[in-house]
């Protein structure tokens, strides 16, 4: 249930589009993401539209030919929805239904842990139906055909280039490449290199806070331990957090990790009451304390 799909998920861009608003969620986790595009749901409500005034045998010619490698498809899909959604289904915020599983089933689907990617299946099934469904409906006008593809892609890609999702992506590819190429921290680099993890000390990091420290993270091999980058359930997190807490302030420090606290966090005064090494570190204007066993 942590990392379930919402019925809604299709229809939610979830910041990824310009045109069209975010809708709630019980899951932000962008597991859960599964938003089909603009242009594709254009094209979608555009063979609703032509179905409903006019009639295309090539459609029931398909079912007669291929009725049971159909129904073998509609069965798997529907297998792979309720793998996705359950066993909490959500419609938006609202838990429309709870489908009693058995605990073996609980436990082999539990392997799969973000069950919402299982949608993909059918996330490509639908482009593929949908694009097949176009060239019926148009095949007597290709001209007609190309033109509206063309004009959907444009659609499209404009409103996922000028989603303020893509415009914070952006921002963070040219922040990572500028610290690739320069050292912006005086955490000095033959030091962070001998450290394998990153604990985030803070609970109310925003989430590009968290992006930049996980650049950072990645960019010198460094695995992070937070809710934001291992997609745990928070009270473990919380859990995390609060026993390393008590790690550092007991100066058990393990040589392999270091941990994060912003500046101006209470934190940061009683982590120098105990006397413990520290550095001080500046991402995006953020500025860090580094406590370390060097």
């Amino acid at each position: 249930n942590v990392f379930n799909m919402n019925l809604l998920a299709p229809f939610n861009p979830m910041g990824w589009s310009f045109y069209l608003s975010s809708l709630p969620s019980h899951n932000e986790f962008s597991e859960s993401f599964n938003f089909l595009g603009l242009g594709i749901l254009i094209l979608i409500l555009m063979l609703f539209s032509v179905s409903a005034f006019r009639y295309h045998s090539g459609y029931m010619t398909i079912v007669k030919q291929h009725g049971i490698k159909l129904a073998g498809a509609l069965f798997i899909a529907i297998t792979y929805l309720y793998f996705s959604v359950g066993p909490d289904v959500y419609l938006g915020t609202i838990n429309i239904i709870n489908v009693p599983t058995p605990e073996i089933i609980e436990k082999i689907w539990g392997i799969f842990r973000a069950n919402a990617r299982m949608f993909w299946v059918i996330y490509y099934a639908i482009y593929t139906c949908v694009l097949v469904a176009m060239i019926l409906a148009f095949k007597r006008k290709p001209k007609v055909l190309i033109a509206i593809l063309l004009s959907v892609f444009i659609v499209g890609t404009s409103d996922f280039y000028n989603s303020n999702a893509t415009k914070e992506r952006r921002a963070s590819i040219i922040e990572r490449a500028k610290m690739s190429g320069n050292n912006q921290s005086n955490f000095q680099m033959n030091s962070y290199a001998q450290y394998d993890h990153i604990i985030i000390l803070d609970d109310d990091l925003t989430p590009s806070q968290k992006l930049y420290i996980g650049n950072f993270a990645d960019i010198n091999s460094m695995s992070v331990n937070d809710s934001y980058f291992a997609r745990s359930p928070a009270d473990n997190i919380e859990r995390l957090r609060s026993a390393s807490i008590k790690q550092i302030l007991s100066g058990s420090i393990p040589n392999s990790t270091a941990y994060i606290v912003k500046k101006e966090s209470p934190l940061v005064s009683k982590i120098q009451l105990y006397n413990l090494r520290t550095s001080s570190m500046t991402l995006h204007d953020t500025s860090y304390i580094v406590v370390s066993h060097i």
